[in-house]
């Protein structure tokens, strides 16, 4: 089903049933971003002005309880670029969404896609993306 609705951000892996998602995170408006680059002993500050982000991608598998008596499980996760600090909470927050007999992975998309997580991961300040990148990492 979903794979009809994103069809450019979802596929399925017919060999051990992993749903993949690459979810492009679209702005509603222009925001200014802030990113500073860790390295070294230097830190170099730039601005930008962005009406979207790197995507995030993440491996799912779909239990056979699922919806109705368990949750999604992550089985991989991966900010491209790094910017989103502490994606430990995002995840968290993912698996937060699912109730019993909720079908939550539409609400996990566009949650992500719409850019609404932003508000909840604390890089929002004054209106603007701030952000630290470093070395890119996986979960």
């Amino acid at each position: 089903m979903l794979q009809s609705i994103y069809p450019d951000c979802v596929s399925r892996d017919a060999s051990n049933d992993i749903l993949r998602f690459e979810v492009p995170v679209e702005l509603e408006r222009p925001m200014d971003v802030f990113v500073t680059r860790s390295g070294n002993a230097d830190l170099q500050e730039h601005h930008l002005s962005l009406s979207s982000l790197p995507p995030i991608f993440l491996q799912i598998v779909l239990p056979p309880a699922y919806p109705l008596r368990a949750g999604p499980e992550i089985v991989s996760f991966y900010v491209s670029g790094s910017w989103v600090p502490r994606s430990g909470r995002l995840l968290k927050k993912l698996r937060g969404m699912w109730e019993p007999g909720d079908a939550v992975l539409y609400t996990w998309v566009e949650w992500i896609h719409s850019a609404d997580f932003l508000n909840s991961m604390e890089i929002i300040r004054d209106g603007a993306l701030r952000c630290v990148m470093g070395r890119e990492t996986g979960h």
